[in-house]
């Protein structure tokens, strides 16, 4: 799996974490955004036993459980392919050569 990520010719092991504040930043995001899905499915399930009779509450919660499965399945992945995308470099770089030293004049 790691290795459909990479791409550009480098291998998994080629490429090292060198924002690990944009990384922790990455995950840290995800895990909230998987706590917020699975919080609204329980949700979503208690306001339909609540609000529906029991065969119309387990129709609307079977309908909606492919989605909320999608999208928790899908956090994982999403969340290394931000990682490798947004913080992480090949190992040989050095991310401070990509930086410049002066912002050029008026173009702030």
């Amino acid at each position: 799996m790691m290795a459909l990520l990479v791409g550009k010719g480098t291998t998994a092991e080629e490429r090292v974490i060198r924002k690990q504040c944009l990384a922790a930043l990455i995950e840290h995001g995800f895990n909230l955004l998987f706590l917020v899905i699975a919080l609204g499915y329980i949700f979503v399930v208690v306001f339909a036993f609540m609000n529906y009779n029991k065969w119309v509450a387990l129709g609307g919660i079977g309908f909606m459980l492919p989605y909320f499965v999608m999208m928790l399945l899908a956090i994982p992945h999403l969340k290394g392919v931000y990682i490798e995308k947004y913080a992480m470099c090949p190992l040989d770089t050095n991310v401070a050569d990509k930086v410049p030293d002066k912002v050029p004049a008026g173009k702030m």
